[in-house]
C-alpha cells in the first residue's frame, strides 16, 4: 500500500438508511448475507433520489461509519445515503447525518467493489494510522456499477 494522502474535508450532510453492527458480525456471516451486505441490498432497492426533498450534491453515494463504541472491534453505525445541501424535511423512515469538518487519510480505490473495498480496509487496519474513530467515509462517484466503482475511503485521524 502506498502512503495515503492526508486531507481536510469540510462538513457534509447525508440522508439515507442505517444499521448498527460490528465487523465481527459481518465476517461471521455467509458471504453476501451479513448486516452490511443486507444494508447495501436494501439501499439498492430504494429510490432515494426521488424520496429526498433537498437538493443532492454531486450525485455521490456516501457510506458513513460512525457512532463507534470504541474502535474497529466494537459496534458502530453504518449509514448509506446521498449527499444533500440541507437536513430539513428528512423523510420519517430515513436518517439525516451531518459529518463535521475532519482531517482524514485518503485512499483512492477503483475496480470490483467486492475486491477493492475489502482489501483497502484490510490495508487500513494494518497501516498503524492514528485513527479518531469519529466518522469514516466511503464516497462513491456517480456512474459506478456493481462490477466497477471509483471511490475514496476517508479514515478520520486524530489531531
Amino acid at each position: 500500500m502506498t502512503s495515503p494522502e492526508t486531507v481536510e474535508v469540510p462538513a457534509l450532510r447525508v440522508v439515507g438508511i442505517s444499521i448498527r453492527t460490528t465487523n465481527q458480525a459481518e465476517t461471521e456471516a455467509e458471504p453476501g448475507k451479513g448486516p452490511i451486505a443486507q444494508l447495501w441490498q436494501r439501499f439498492a432497492s430504494l429510490d432515494l433520489s426521488r424520496r429526498i426533498p433537498n437538493p443532492h450534491v454531486s450525485g455521490d453515494l456516501v457510506a458513513i461509519y460512525h457512532d463507534y463504541a470504541s474502535d474497529a472491534t466494537g459496534a458502530f453505525t453504518l449509514t448509506l445515503g446521498l449527499r444533500v445541501t440541507s437536513l430539513h424535511q428528512v423523510p420519517k423512515d430515513l436518517e439525516g447525518i451531518e459529518v463535521p469538518f475532519q482531517k482524514y487519510a485518503r485512499f483512492a480505490v477503483e475496480g470490483d467493489p467486492n475486491a477493492v473495498i475489502g482489501e483497502t480496509w484490510r490495508e487500513i487496519r494494518d497501516a498503524g494510522l492514528d485513527r479518531a474513530f469519529t466518522c469514516d467515509l466511503e464516497i462513491y462517484q456517480p456512474g459506478g456499477s456493481a462490477e466497477h466503482v471509483k471511490a475514496e475511503i476517508l479514515v478520520a485521524l486524530r489531531d
